[in-house]
C-alpha cells in the first residue's frame, strides 16, 4: 500500500498520509491495519493528512469508511485538507461515523497536531 499509516512517537498520535488515489481495497486494508496494529493505543488521537489525495473517494470507499472507521479506536481526529470539495466529503464522513464533534479540519499539519494535543480551537 502506498499510503502511510504509523504511530508518531514524538506527537503520540496515530497518523495516516494518503498519497494519490484511495481505493476501496486500500480502505479495507487500512481499516484492518488500524484495528490490528493500534488496538493497544485505543482510544487514540488520529491525524489524517489528505493533502496528497488526488481524487474524490468513490461511493463504495466512502460507505466502507463510514461503517468501519468508528470501530478502529479513534478518539479525536484531525484532518489536514485544504481542498474545499474534499473538506466537504471529509465532514460528511466524520459526521456519519459519529465523530463530528471530535473532528477538526485544518490547512496545515502543525495546526492539526496542536489541536490534537489539547487546544480546542478549530
Amino acid at each position: 500500500m502506498k499510503h502511510k499509516v504509523y504511530y508518531d512517537e514524538e506527537n503520540e498520535v496515530v497518523a495516516m498520509d494518503v498519497l494519490g488515489e484511495f481505493s476501496f481495497e486500500e480502505a479495507q486494508e487500512t481499516m484492518k491495519l488500524m484495528r490490528e496494529s493500534f488496538a493497544d493505543k485505543a482510544p487514540y488521537p488520529f491525524l489524517l493528512d489528505l493533502e496528497a489525495l488526488n481524487s474524490d473517494l468513490d461511493r463504495n470507499t466512502r460507505k466502507h469508511l463510514q461503517t468501519e472507521a468508528g470501530n478502529v479506536g479513534i478518539a479525536r481526529m484531525a484532518m489536514v485538507v485544504s481542498n474545499p470539495m474534499m473538506r466537504m466529503t471529509a465532514k460528511i464522513v466524520s459526521s456519519v461515523i459519529g465523530k463530528k464533534n471530535e473532528t477538526g479540519f485544518f490547512k496545515t499539519r502543525e495546526e492539526a497536531l496542536h489541536w490534537l494535543k489539547g487546544n480546542t480551537r478549530r
